[in-house]
């Protein structure tokens, strides 16, 4: 995330976001919870579609899949292969 952030200067209204985790939360799924409440706005996809296509593609480079995302909190689980 902060790569994204930091390759395409985004911002909020002028302020930096912190893309910085706080707190991951798996079972079969894992809740990522993000420390700064626009990094939700990334997340929801306020942002350009190019970005954000971006972003998505390397979280599914990363193995996973997004299943939900609400405010700075953002639900994955494991790609199923076969």
């Amino acid at each position: 995330m902060s790569e994204l952030i930091t390759k395409h200067e985004i911002n909020m209204g002028g302020e930096e976001i912190d893309p910085d985790v706080y707190d991951v939360r798996t079972e079969q799924k894992a809740n990522v919870i993000f420390n700064d409440e626009y990094v939700g706005e990334i997340i929801s996809g306020n942002i350009a579609c190019s970005i954000y296509d971006e972003w998505e593609t390397a979280v599914n480079d990363a193995g996973y899949e997004i299943l939900d995302t609400d405010g700075n909190v953002l639900t994955v689980q494991p790609i199923k292969q076969g």
